[in-house]
């Protein structure tokens, strides 16, 4: 088992209504991610994985930690801000 984590901040917003969504490309099978302590998914083989982490993220200091249990490739990794839908 080996534990990879990154550290982040994100920039201020003000006042618009954004979300925040993970977005990881790619991981080996089963790869466990959690961000900042919460459980956001587990990757499925050959499946990137896109999480809504508005409830999990703060301005400064995030942590996101993939545990990965077997060797296999990475793609890219990132937070992407979606606006609010507004009805």
């Amino acid at each position: 088992m080996i534990e990879l984590r990154r550290t982040f901040d994100l920039e201020p917003i003000g006042e618009v209504c954004l979300r925040f969504f993970l977005h990881i490309e790619a991981a080996p099978d089963e790869t466990a991610v959690t961000m900042n302590g919460w459980n956001v998914g587990k990757v499925s083989a050959g499946q990137p994985l896109m999480a809504d982490v508005t409830d999990f993220v703060t301005l400064e200091d995030n942590v996101l930690l993939l545990v990965v249990h077997q060797k296999g490739k990475f793609g890219d990794v990132w937070v992407a801000r979606v606006p609010c839908e507004t009805d």
